[in-house]
This record gives C-alpha cells, structure tokens and sequence, in this order.
C-alpha cells in the first residue's frame, strides 16, 4: 500500500500547502491525464519547490494516488449526495444523473475514471488499483440500490441488475465521450432522455431475465436506502433536484 500523502504534516501551513498541492493536481491531471503528473510539474504549478511537495507527496505513484482520493471526495460531495429515505428513487436516480450533467458542463476537464481506465488498463500496479477501487465503488453504488428495491419488492426479481447498471453507466459514458470528445451540443440532453427511458418507457423489459411483457417491470416505485449505506458517503441530496426532475416524468 502506498500512502498517498505524508499525514505528519498536520499543522494549519502544512495543511494549507497539502490542498494547494492536491487541488492543483488534480486540476492538471483532469487536463493532461494522471501519468503526465510528476513532482516537478506540480512544484511549478503550485510556485513551490521540489523539496516542499516531496515533503507531502514522497513518489509519483503517491501524488497520483493522492489525486484519485481528491477525485473521489469531489465525486462524493458534487455529484453523489444521498438518498431521501422513503422516497421514489426514480427521481432521485435521475436527480443524482442531473447533477453529473451539469457538474460535467461546468467543469475545465474530463473525468478522472474515464481517462484514468483509458490510462492505466493495460498497466498492472497501485495506481491502477486505486483507480479501480473507485470506479468499481461508483458502479457497486447503482448495483446495491437496484438489489436493495428487489429484496423490497419494488423491482421485477426477474430483473438483470448487472445488464441494469451497465446500461446507466455506458449511457453516462457515452454521453461524457459525445460531450467532450465530439462536441455534440445534444449529447448532454439526449444522455436525459435515454436514463428516463430506461426507467419509465418499458425498456426495463429488455434486462430482465425472461420474456414478461414490458409494462410488467415497475421501476417507479422504487424507494431508496440511505445512500450512506450505498456510496458510503454522508451528505444530502437537493430536494429541489428531485423536484424538478419529478415534474419532467
């Protein structure tokens, strides 16, 4: 195991010069990729020297380590939120789906997982799988909370949850690809229709593991879990964000 970061350093100065160092990091690495990260280059980014980032990061390997966990935090806290507890997870699925949208518009780089796994899937190692921790953590997110509404009765138990959440995380990435890649104005918006669709038009007929008629899959009754228990994270979700997003199905 590395460790990402020197924890020794805990004085307010220390502290202050560690999210200098990692917000910079990560800005650059959302831009030029995680290999293009070394110690030198964030020394020049940030204006310090050499010696004062390997005081907080003491290997390449560390600070791109450090910069995944950065990720995850930013990913937990922006986009992830939490789950209303006893309300339809429909539109709270398609609330968090908003908010990626709009985090994806709004941000100067890309994603982290994608250009990460573009990176480093050929290439064994710690960074590597960090990298994979996390992206098997988001998508585990979705697998739970599908599960979870089957053991409640609120999902067909027919239903093939992994074709399931390979289907709202390839719609994401395909939308993410579009976006940023192709600049296609519409990619965000049609992103929109397709995870609704996926929820309230009968495509749930085509991931289930027989031959039930489409409107036999009720995915709008689906209440949620604390989403703590899903992401592991502890922040709420807007509740305007699902609002808004109930008032378009």
């Amino acid at each position: 195991m590395v460790p990402a970061l020197d924890s020794s350093l805990s004085t307010p100065k220390a502290m202050a010069t560690r999210q200098l160092i990692l917000g910079q990091a990560l800005k650059f690495a959302r831009t030029n990729g995680l290999e293009a990260l070394t110690i030198g280059g964030v020394a020049s980014i940030t204006g310090l020297s050499k010696s004062a980032v390997f005081a907080h990061v003491r290997s390449k390997v560390a600070l791109q380590i450090a910069v995944i966990e950065a990720y995850d935090h930013l990913v937990t806290t922006e986009v992830i939120g939490s789950f209303v507890d006893d309300a339809p997870i429909v539109p709270q699925i398609l609330a968090l789906f908003e908010r990626w949208c709009r985090w994806t518009q709004a941000q100067d780089g890309g994603c982290l997982y994608i250009s990460g796994a573009a990176e480093f899937d050929d290439r064994p190692g710690p960074v590597r799988d960090r990298l994979l921790k996390s992206v098997r953590q988001w998508q585990g997110g979705f697998r739970k909370l599908l599960k979870a509404s089957v053991k409640r009765g609120e999902l067909d138990p027919n239903s093939d949850l992994e074709r399931l959440t390979g289907r709202i995380q390839g719609i994401m990435l395909l939308a993410h690809y579009e976006w940023r890649f192709l600049g296609k104005r519409t990619a965000l918006r049609d992103a929109r229709m397709s995870i609704s669709e996926l929820f309230i038009s009968g495509e749930s007929a085509d991931v289930t593991n027989n031959n039930r008629k489409e409107n036999d899959c009720n995915f709008n009754v689906i209440s949620s879990r604390s989403f703590n228990y899903l992401f592991g994270v502890n922040s709420s979700v807007d509740p305007a964000d699902i609002s808004n997003v109930t008032r378009t199905l």
